[in-house]
């Protein structure tokens, strides 16, 4: 199209001028060819009009004659070239399609690549060749452009097949100007990657100092925490949420760390006083005695206990008690010197003394310590007096703190038993009573297990009619290598340990056991049963009397509880509250040693009571035409108030008939009986006739006192 061939069939020299632009084979040629066969026009001439001979002959002329589209002809000889070619040919129309001639190009084979090569136009990189079916070389390498060159390196080759020839056009590239495209885009890509990571290393970074490291600290933080370790406030940073979270934990960790302080200084301190407790007294003393080996010095030890303290708590409270106790470690501080310490262990207090190295000066602490608390302490409710009871022990660094203390705690105790208000030194028999007490202990625990404890009974006897009336029941033990242990050496014991409760049980159950025995044999007597200040005060102990009177059977009338007046007085409002519980159950209640603590007929009136024994003390007294006066008037009052009176350690005729003249009905003693066991007591009950008491060879010689249980004067 765009060809005018009426004009080039016209003028056939103008074919060449019209072809030349297109001239790209250089050894071949385009014609136009009619529907005919005829070749009016050519882009070669020689000398004249154009040979078409060869074209006519040509095959590919009646094809292309026939077709509407491009065609390639067969192989054939170039008339003009006198070589092989191939003419490719294309149908060209009017405007009305119809078809007017074939513009047709030929091209020796030889040359084939070379002008595919200069009409491609390529790179001066690509390289054509054009091969036959078995894969020979048919037109030579040829570069693009240059046309004369055939480069050599790697290559990269695609192959198309020639329409209507069994040949194949190869197109090359070097591989590397080939990818170098690729590289280039490669590299690009890869700077950017490169640009993408490192503006995303630098956001991690951002964010890892932002949030992460501040959040992996707090978790750090956190997890030592948890794991009870002392750790520092972590650094406030990051957003806000954590500098939020970082500040709570720093002050939880603050407060943790504050309430840590406030724990180990009440575990090594007296809440009340500030004073140290026993434990970190125990390691400054420790202390104390390493810094004083190889010097001739030694450390003493000082322990102090009040004097009837307990009177203070419960009869004035425990706001003056702790008044009381605060004012005690002032005064203990103010005689204190250098390197001194004192300490509180419940209601004592312990001093360590470096330096004592003489038993005067010792002395002189314990002293000034006794007239310091001597002084009167001043409380809302006026003067409260004390006394104290100290104990002093000293040593070097050849014994430990633990032993120094202990020593004290022996020396005071004894200072406390010999009336209190007072100091002593330790020395080797105290450590060795010490010693034989706390084998006793022992031996009483194993006493109780093993029943090694039995019970004796003493009679009560009408002084009119000689009948015996009651009974009392008396702990005894018998050990197996130390023998029969007087009670005053063990009940003591038993108070100051929680034994007093299993042997008090003990004591009232069998006694309750033998009075049910005794009267379901016809001989019905009133139990007397002797009760300690701390069982008393247990609030378990009406339920024990009411288990053991269940458990036995006996009547609540027939068992009597015998109590000390200072049992009495010590907590009065308490033991009033339970002495009304124990009458609820029908028993008996006895004033134990009346007349030698705080009697009073305020007192009597108050509490429950049903019976007064008089103390021995003043039955004695009524020996040798002795005052009988203070025996009348006990014996006058406890019949003004109705109560039943006995009178206790009758030994002699002369103190039966005083105690019956002066009005008392019943009595005890070894006059009438030493106390039996529960087969001897019995064959006394089988016996006893009313009168035979008064004759004199019933009474027998009358031997030592001998005490009862929880009552020293028992006899």
């Amino acid at each position: 199209t765009g060809l005018d061939i009426t004009a080039l069939v016209a003028n056939p020299s103008d074919c060449r001028l019209t072809f030349s632009g297109l001239g790209v084979f250089p050894t071949g040629h385009i014609d136009i060819v009619l529907p005919d066969g005829r070749v009016p026009c050519s882009s070669l001439t020689r000398q004249g009009a154009p040979s078409g001979a060869a074209h006519k002959s040509a095959a590919w002329v009646g094809a292309a004659a026939t077709r509407q589209g491009p065609a390639i002809s067969s192989l054939f000889l170039d008339g003009l070239s006198g070589r092989s070619a191939l003419a490719i040919s294309a149908p060209v129309t009017d405007h009305a399609g119809t078809v007017e001639a074939f513009a047709a190009v030929v091209v020796p084979v030889a040359d084939l690549a070379r002008g595919l090569a200069a009409s491609y136009g390529g790179p001066k990189h690509f390289t054509f060749a054009v091969r036959d079916a078995r894969g020979r070389l048919l037109s030579a390498p040829t570069t693009g452009r240059a046309g004369n060159s055939t480069p050599h390196g790697a290559m990269i080759t695609a192959t198309r097949a020639i329409p209507g020839l069994d040949w194949r056009l190869t197109a090359a590239e070097s591989a590397g100007i080939a990818l170098a495209a690729s590289h280039a885009v490669f590299w690009r890509v890869a700077a950017l990657g490169a640009g993408c990571l490192f503006v995303l290393l630098l956001l991690l970074f951002a964010v890892n100092r932002r949030i992460a490291d501040p959040l992996r600290r707090l978790t750090s933080a956190v997890i030592q925490a948890s794991q009870r370790q002392c750790i520092d406030p972590v650094e406030i940073r990051g957003p806000r949420e954590v500098r939020e979270m970082t500040a709570e934990f720093n002050a939880m960790v603050t407060a943790r760390a504050s309430y840590e302080n406030q724990l180990a200084h009440h575990a090594l301190h007296d809440p009340l006083t500030g004073l140290p407790n026993r434990a970190l007294f125990l390691d400054r003393t420790e202390l104390a005695l390493k810094a004083a080996d190889g010097v001739p010095a030694t450390v003493a030890v000082f322990s102090i206990d009040l004097d009837r303290f307990k009177v203070v708590n419960s009869s004035l409270g425990y706001t003056v008690g702790d008044a009381v106790l605060l004012e005690v470690a002032d005064r203990l501080n103010s005689i204190c010197g250098p390197g001194d310490s004192v300490a509180r262990c419940g209601d004592g207090f312990l001093m360590c003394q470096p330096g004592a190295d003489a038993p005067m000066r010792a002395s002189s602490t314990a002293a000034r310590i006794l007239d310091r608390l001597g002084l009167p302490f001043a409380s809302e409710h006026g003067e409260v007096s004390l006394s104290a009871s100290v104990g002093v022990a000293q040593g070097r660094a050849d014994v430990t703190a633990g032993q120094l203390i202990n020593d004290a705690d022996i020396a005071m105790y004894a200072a406390k038993a010999a009336g209190g208000g007072q100091y002593r030194l330790i020395d080797d028999d105290l450590r060795a009573a010490s010693s034989d007490r706390l084998s006793l202990e022992t031996d009483l625990r194993a006493a109780l297990r093993e029943d090694q404890l039995h019970l004796v009974y003493q009679p009560v006897v009408n002084l009119v009619t000689g009948d015996i009336t009651g009974a009392e029941a008396l702990l005894r033990w018998t050990h197996p290598k130390r023998g029969l242990v007087q009670p005053m050496t063990f009940i003591p014991l038993a108070e100051q340990s929680d034994l007093i409760h299993p042997i008090g049980r003990f004591v009232l159950q069998a006694a309750c056991a033998q009075a049910a025995e005794w009267n379901n044999n016809g001989h019905p007597l009133r139990m007397s049963v002797n009760v300690s200040g701390r069982q008393l005060l247990d609030p378990a102990f009406p339920g024990h009397v009411a288990h053991a009177l269940d458990k036995s059977g006996l009547p609540g009338e027939q068992l009597c509880l015998e109590l000390t007046e200072t049992v009495l007085m010590d907590d009065a409002v308490r033991s009033e509250d339970l002495l009304q519980q124990l009458k609820a159950l029908g028993v008996e209640l006895s004033v134990d040693d009346f007349g030698t603590g705080y009697s009073s007929l305020a007192y009597l009136k108050r509490f429950p009571v049903d019976e007064v024994k008089i103390d021995r003390s003043f039955v004695q007294s009524l020996d040798d035409n002795q005052d009988d006066t203070l025996v009348a008037a006990m014996v006058a009052m406890g019949h003004a108030l109705g109560l039943h009176v006995v009178a206790e350690g009758i030994e002699t005729e002369s103190q039966a008939a005083a105690v019956r003249t002066l009005g008392c009905r019943s009595a005890q003693g070894y006059l009438f009986s030493r106390p039996q066991a529960s087969d001897d007591f019995t064959a006394l009950l089988a016996q006893g006739a009313a009168g035979e008491w008064t004759q004199p060879q019933h009474y027998g010689a009358a031997p030592a006192a001998d005490s009862g249980f929880l009552a020293a004067s028992d006899v």
